[in-house]
This record gives C-alpha cells, sequence and structure tokens, in this order.
C-alpha cells in the first residue's frame, strides 16, 4: 500500500510540473547564445524559447545588442517577446557589474504599462516590446527572461474584451477614433493621411480630421510628407493630452506619394487655441507652457528662461500647455549677440547664435556648447582655423593652431571659410557656464563691459585698450591682466615650436621693408602695392590681406 501511495504521490508532482511547464518557461540566455572567442561581440538577433522568440534590434540606437555570454545592450536598443500563447508576466533578470547596472526607473519601456523596481511586468499580451536606456557611458546585461502565460480556458488577468473586441471594429478617421474609452481597442483604417514625422518607434499621422501618435512596435522609416493609407489595430490612450493608439496588434502602411508640408506659424500667446494641432512657435519656458519630453521619441530638454524655437503638437494637461516635438531636430535655442542670454541645461538641441563673423579674417570668438574638431569644420567651413592662446612674450601675444576643436566658454582666434551672419549648431549640448577666471584672453557669453586695463584686438592685430564703459558684444573675446598690453602684436604660430610664425597685420609699416615672396624672390613693389598672400618681411614671414 505504501508503494501505491508513493507511486501516486510521485504522478501527481510529476503532473503539477508538467502543468507549471506548460504555463511558464525560463529562457536562460547564458546558455542558449553561442559560446567560444570568435562568437563574443557578434551581434544578437533573436533567441527561440519553447512557445515565445525574443526578437532584439539595435532600436534607435547606434549600436546592435550583442553577445558577450548574455545580451549586452546599448542605448536604445529594443526586445520584442512575440508568444504563441498570451503572456500574463514577464521578469528580465540582469548581471550587475560597475559598467553593466541593474535598469532603475524610467531606464526601461514597454509598449503596454510599466515594469516594477523588480523589472517585472504583468498584463495580458501576445507581443510585447521593451526599450532599453542605460545611463551614458553604460550598458545593461540581460542574462534571462521568464514568461509565465495564462492558462488556456483559465480567467485572464485582465477583463473579457479588455484587450480584444469580440467583432471587428473599424474606425475610418482619426477624430472618431479619438472619441473612444482609454484602453478600447478598435482598427483605424485610413484612405489618405499624411506623416507628420517618425523618430524610429514613434509615427505621427494626420487625415482631414485630427492627427494622432502611434507607438510602434519595430523602428519605422517614414519620412514627413510621406502620404500613406494604413490600417492600424490597437488601443486608444490619450496620453497626457496627446492622442495615441498603443499596443498595436497589426499594422499595415502604404506609402501612396509625397507632398510638401509645414507647421503653421502660431505666436506663443494663442497656443491655447490650437491643441492637438502642429504648430512652429516661439516661446520661453515657464510655469504656463513647457516641452515635452516623450520617453520613446524626441529626448531633448531645455531650461525655463531660454527662447526656444520649436515645430510641436500642441498638448494641455491641466493649466500647463505642453508642445510635443517631433523629433529633436525640430527644436532649437536662440541666443544673441546684444542680448541677455539665459543659460541653463539643455541637450538634443540645435542652437542658432545671432552673431556675424568675417571670412578670412581672425575673428575673437566664445560659444556655449563645445565642439569637436569635425564639428568646428562642419559649422564654419573645412578650411577654417581655430588658435588658441599660448602666452604673452615680449612685445607678441602669441596663439596657436589647435585641431582639438573648441571648449564651451573659451575665447578663440577662428578664421572661418565663408562670411557668417548667424552661427548654426545643430544637435548639441548647453550647460550652465561656469566663470570665466582671471584670464588673460576671456570670452564673453553676454553683452560685457570689461573692466579697466582691458584690451581689444584693433584692425592692425594690435592690442588696443577700451575706453570709459565701452561694450562688448556677445561670443567675443578680450584681453586682460597683461602688462603694457598695448601695441602688442597679435602672432600665430602653426606648429609647437613657432618655426612657422605668421604675425597678421592689414597696414604697412612707414619703415623701409625689404620683401621676399615665398620662392626667396625680392619684391620691387611696396606691401600695399602686392597681391594677398604669404611674404618675408624684414626676415619675418607675414600675411598680407
Amino acid at each position: 500500500m505504501r508503494k501505491l501511495y508513493g507511486k501516486a504521490i510521485a504522478l501527481l508532482l510529476t503532473c503539477i510540473c508538467c502543468t507549471l511547464t506548460l504555463h511558464a518557461e525560463n529562457i536562460d540566455l547564458t546558455k542558449l547564445l553561442p559560446k567560444g572567442k570568435s562568437n563574443m561581440g557578434r551581434s544578437v538577433t533573436s533567441i527561440n524559447g519553447e512557445h515565445v522568440l525574443l526578437v532584439f534590434s539595435k532600436g534607435e540606437g547606434k549600436t546592435t545588442p550583442s553577445n558577450y555570454g548574455y545580451v549586452r545592450l546599448y542605448n536604445g536598443n529594443a526586445m520584442t517577446l512575440k508568444a504563441e500563447k498570451t503572456i500574463k508576466k514577464i521578469t528580465c533578470h540582469f548581471l550587475k557589474s560597475s559598467k553593466e547596472p541593474i535598469p532603475e526607473k524610467d531606464e526601461v519601456n514597454i509598449t503596454n504599462g510599466t515594469l516594477d523596481k523588480d523589472n517585472v511586468w504583468k498584463g495580458s499580451a501576445k507581443e510585447m516590446s521593451f526599450y532599453f536606456y542605460p545611463p551614458k557611458g553604460k550598458t545593461f546585461a540581460l542574462e534571462s527572461v521568464e514568461v509565465d502565460y495564462e492558462e488556456e480556458g483559465g480567467q485572464p488577468d485582465t477583463k473579457p474584451d479588455e484587450n480584444k473586441p469580440k467583432t471587428e471594429e473599424i474606425i475610418t478617421d482619426i477624430v472618431s477614433f479619438k472619441k473612444m474609452e482609454d484602453n478600447k481597442v478598435a482598427t483605424l483604417s485610413l484612405n489618405n493621411a499624411t506623416v507628420l514625422g517618425c523618430n524610429g518607434m514613434e509615427l505621427f499621422v494626420e487625415d482631414n480630421t485630427a492627427l494622432i501618435r502611434m507607438l510602434l512596435t519595430e523602428s519605422g522609416s517614414w519620412q514627413r510628407g510621406d502620404v500613406v493609407s494604413c490600417e492600424v489595430r490597437g488601443a486608444y490612450e490619450d496620453n497626457a493630452g496627446l492622442p495615441t493608439i498603443k499596443r498595436i496588434e497589426k499594422m499595415s502602411i502604404k506609402k501612396i506619394s509625397r507632398k510638401k508640408i509645414e507647421a503653421i506659424y502660431v505666436a506663443s500667446e494663442q497656443l491655447s487655441t490650437h491643441i492637438n494641432k502642429w504648430v512652429r512657435t516661439t516661446f520661453v519656458p515657464n510655469k504656463n507652457v513647457q516641452l515635452a519630453n516623450l520617453s520613446t521619441g524626441a529626448k531633448c530638454q531645455v531650461y525655463d528662461g531660454a527662447e526656444v524655437e520649436c515645430e510641436a503638437i500642441v498638448a494641455k494637461q491641466g493649466s500647463t500647455l505642453l508642445l510635443y516635438p517631433i523629433t529633436s531636430q525640430d527644436v532649437t535655442i536662440n541666443f544673441y549677440d546684444d542680448k541677455t542670454n539665459i543659460y541653463g541645461d539643455a541637450q538634443n538641441v540645435n542652437i542658432n547664435i545671432k552673431h556675424s563673423l568675417k571670412q578670412e579674417v581672425y575673428n575673437t570668438l566664445s560659444l556655449p556648447v563645445t565642439l569637436t574638431d569635425a564639428e568646428v569644420k562642419a559649422v564654419f567651413g573645412k578650411t577654417t582655423i581655430v588658435a588658441t592662446f599660448v602666452e604673452v612674450k615680449g612685445e607678441e601675444v602669441i596663439f596657436q593652431h589647435t585641431y582639438n576643436g573648441m571648449l564651451a566658454g573659451e575665447a578663440y582666434l577662428v578664421k572661418p571659410q565663408t562670411d557668417m551672419e548667424t552661427i548654426f549648431i545643430p544637435q548639441t549640448r548647453v550647460k550652465t557656464q561656469p566663470e570665466n577666471g582671471n584670464k588673460p584672453f576671456v570670452g564673453t557669453l553676454n553683452v560685457t563691459t570689461p573692466p579697466t586695463a582691458s584690451y581689444y584686438i584693433n584692425k592692425q592685430y594690435k592690442l588696443q585698450p577700451f575706453y570709459g564703459n565701452q561694450q562688448l558684444k556677445a561670443f567675443k573675446g578680450y584681453f586682460c591682466n597683461i602688462g603694457n598690453a598695448e601695441g602688442k602684436t597679435i602672432v600665430i604660430n602653426k606648429t609647437t615650436n613657432g618655426i612657422e610664425k605668421t604675425i597678421i597685420q592689414n597696414n604697412y609699416s612707414p619703415q623701409p621693408e625689404i620683401i621676399y615672396n615665398l620662392n626667396g624672390q625680392r619684391m620691387v613693389l611696396k606691401r600695399n602695392a602686392l597681391s594677398k598672400g604669404v611674404y618675408i618681411i624684414n626676415g619675418r614671414k607675414t600675411l598680407l590681406k
């Protein structure tokens, strides 16, 4: 009898284990990924479980998820679960190290619902997408994914018909789709809609009735101005005032043609009359009007007090107007050389500086952002020369060519390729500006009255003192803390040892001069009759302009 009971208990435990296996599985990536040194660092695209497929992609990031014995996830990477059964719970397990932390709140976004502090999702879906945003310079290390399924024939975790109606409901215009209750699922079928923009995981379209945002499960490549027909099935949500289709179950979008579209200009004080419209405006962020920071979309940030020019969708949340940019390229902060500029922390924005520079002339220049050498060439031209202050030596103020870009707030001499009325720098970062300190060459980021015993560079490229309370425009540079500075000459070295030295002068000296060209031929003509170029004058290499 004991043996009989023992066999019965063993059989019962086996049945329980089988039942649990049917309703849950653990996809252990550390066991399923290819092993060996040759596979380390290779891209990971998909992993098969028993009832679910894990699809990995770079999403809106630049680097594809990689195999390091686990799946290394980079900024913007996506993971989509496509299951045969209805999923009720997903648990993501991560390895932890100094360079690969455990994700925290807001560092993982999903298409339906949210993750708790233990990276667990609960709900009801057959397809789910995760988007990962590790801290700057870090990655996430995903080692396994646990998936729990709803019992077949059992009670789902969500109410019947919450995610899928018994009959297919098809709506043929956006304004009618917006009248649905939040989280209700239906199909939006449009014969002629216009794409306002796509930033990878978000698609914005409008028909002749309204506009709507679609949260995509895979990165899209539609462009502003595409005319499309589409059929999209998903749940409606009023997301902070922005009409949205989420939890997309199926989507078919076909491009028909293209057309040129432009956002209508609306003054900032009139924005409240254009709710859910795509507009172009200029405003100063404050408690009443703010730039929205979409978690899966245009990841740009501005600060209160900045003059912001943008194309965005107007939404209302409580008493605050929110401006949703479709892409970060649609947001620009304006600065002026004759007005007071406010500085703070901004990222992924364009900046437009209303300040002119002369071609083929060394202009003093200070910028509110840091640029690499490649960015300097992109902004000012490929032949641009940047020189940085080195020292004062005798009667010379010595500068040297630099190829290390430009630091925010520092003063430089810049010779651009062409005349410039404005300086436009795309997709950069602005920071709160530090004090210049006690430096000989000082940059200005606002209109400034230089202190006593300060100097500017005159047309002869010599130092000349400011008189009285002269003001200097923003984005320029001046000299101070230099003894007996008046009349000292600006000299620019091309090399660190100073062998190739250019004294920059625009007028000629009254003293007798012996002039040679670079071929060693003595010139008969006087300096003011010579063509522009570099000559040896009284034993020194000199640039004539």
